[in-house]
């Protein structure tokens, strides 16, 4: 592509004579590119060079006639110059055409794309919940929260705390359409559900991705009905802020594992609605906020999601050790005190569990499972893959400052009906 650009007189001899000095330097082995000042620092630059005067190492012998020459042709062309000014350029400008043609200003925005995806498949859910008001009387509450329906059967994923204790949900497309939905199968521990809707109308479906390719700093869209308002799931943009965190929901719940923290805002409303990556797959199910601090919200991990999804509806059951842990870094290390500075740190033991039964306790810090190091609750999960509930492994623990081994029998991950 060539580009016309004006210069004026000046400017015009100046780079004239910028580019003469380059020939020179470069003909008598004098280096430009590491000495800026040698093109254009130098103060006895000529106000012009002859188009075909030759530059040679030996210029500086020229004699007093042969100066005025050049002078003289200088002249010639100077004027020549200024009554064409024009100069014909040519710049590479293929990587700006290349973009003007994989997106025109019209064409819609990565973003964009991603939430038309995934948009018509996050569901409201309307929820009425049974409960004792004042004198012992019972009264109906209602609550809302959001849902992603992630098959063609109708089922959709959502948070525990959304249809815990519900004694009806309404289930309500962005397309209008209404369905009352059943639950199917709910894991405290993990804030997941799967409600259920019976119909054989054709349902948007959203695609579940994988959150273990998950990058810190990667753009993330969070989508649900913030506040329960009209006119369809909100809309938020933001980044993956960490991965595998572990936090407290609420006093007498149980930690929750390996979540992705992003600073997409999660609004009352959004909770069991998707964050999604720009390919417009599901990564996350939104889950908590804090609500002390600005731009802090988590996600349960898809990949946790997807375990749930085989357990509840494919029917296949997922081994289970019972141990809630916190990946531990340096920094931690050191502020806890703590013997080593990698593993998982069990912070509390279900009762009742093989985790229970073999004397595993909180404090313990998980170093490996069957030989395989084990550095965070991602890779504890990951590893407990490769086995079924029944099978033996023996852990590895860092107890006191001194390892000890521990073998158990895995149980199956549990799930209320």
């Amino acid at each position: 592509m060539r580009l016309r650009s004006r210069f004026g007189y000046p400017t015009l001899l100046a780079i004239l004579a910028s580019l003469t000095l380059i020939i020179a330097a470069c003909s008598t082995g004098t280096s430009t590119s590491d000495d800026a000042s040698d093109v254009t620092g130098n103060s006895e630059t000529p106000a012009a060079v002859s188009d075909d005067q030759d530059v040679q190492s030996t210029a500086a012998q020229a004699t007093d006639d042969e100066d005025d020459a050049v002078i003289d042709d200088d002249a010639a062309n100077d004027d020549e110059a200024a009554d064409d000014a024009e100069l014909d350029i040519d710049v590479s400008t293929d990587d700006a055409e290349e973009i003007d043609e994989e997106r025109p200003a019209d064409e819609p925005s990565d973003v964009e794309l991603a939430v038309e995806k995934v948009r018509p498949a996050v569901v409201f859910l309307s929820v009425q919940v049974q409960s004792t008001g004042a004198f012992g009387m019972p009264e109906e509450q209602e609550g809302v929260g959001s849902g992603v329906i992630f098959d063609e059967g109708g089922h959709i994923l959502t948070n525990n705390h959304v249809i815990e204790g519900a004694s009806t949900i309404n289930v309500v497309l962005p397309d209008g359409r209404s369905y009352e939905g059943n639950v199917v199968g709910r894991s405290p521990d993990r804030d997941l559900a799967i409600v259920d809707i019976d119909t054989d109308d054709e349902l948007p479906v959203a695609e579940l991705g994988v959150s273990g390719d998950l990058r810190i700093g990667q753009s993330v869209v969070a989508i649900g009905n913030a506040l329960g308002l009209p006119g369809g799931p909100t809309v938020t943009t933001g980044v993956v802020s960490a991965l595998g965190r572990t936090i407290q929901a609420g006093m007498g719940q149980p930690p929750m594992e390996s979540l992705v923290q992003t600073d997409a805002a999660i609004n009352p409303g959004n909770s069991g609605g998707p964050l999604i990556n720009l390919n417009g797959e599901v990564i996350g199910i939104n889950t908590a906020r804090i609500q002390q601090a600005e731009g802090i919200g988590f996600a349960v991990s898809v990949d946790t999601a997807r375990n749930f999804v085989q357990q509840v509806v494919d029917q296949e059951p997922q081994p289970y050790i019972g141990i809630s842990g916190l990946d531990i870094s340096p920094a931690i290390a050191q502020q806890q005190g703590l013997p080593v500075d990698s593993g998982v740190l069990i912070i509390e033991v279900s009762p009742g569990t093989p985790a229970e039964e073999s004397g595993v306790q909180p404090g313990d810090i998980l170093r490996s499972m069957n030989g395989v190091e084990i550095e965070t609750v991602q890779e504890l999960q990951s590893e407990l893959e490769n086995y079924e509930p029944g099978d033996e492994v023996t852990l590895t623990l860092n107890r006191d400052g001194s390892e000890t081994e521990i073998t158990l029998t895995l149980g199956e991950s549990p799930i209320v009906q």
